[in-house]
């Protein structure tokens, strides 16, 4: 087994990141789009400035289920969670990583 060999199996060689004016829903898409759910975000110069999370979008679409997800171990039947307002959906598309991310540990 060679020096690299646990590198490989171990660590992704493709890093999806994201950038601070990116929209919250294209950091969605692309978080989707790659099967991540953490998305590191980086300035112009590729500098680490925050991290969200796949949870974190949720939440501005879907509080309630996310507060549900916290608050309760187990449920039976979720019933109506209710959908997001035309104005949660309208707000998230204008929020940007920024708004949302949190700082790099």
């Amino acid at each position: 087994m060679g020096e690299h060999d646990c590198i490989d199996c171990c660590m992704k060689l493709k890093v999806i990141v994201g950038h601070p004016q990116m929209t919250v829903k294209e950091a969605a898409l692309l978080m989707a789009e790659n099967n991540v759910g953490t998305l590191p975000v980086v300035d112009e110069a590729s500098v680490l400035v925050g991290v969200t999370t796949m949870r974190d979008v949720i939440q501005i679409f879907l509080p309630d289920f996310v507060s549900l997800l916290s608050n309760i171990r187990f449920v039976t039947d979720y019933g109506d969670l209710g959908t997001p307002s035309t104005e949660d959906i309208e707000r998230a598309e204008s929020l940007v990583i920024a708004d949302i991310m949190e700082e790099p540990v």
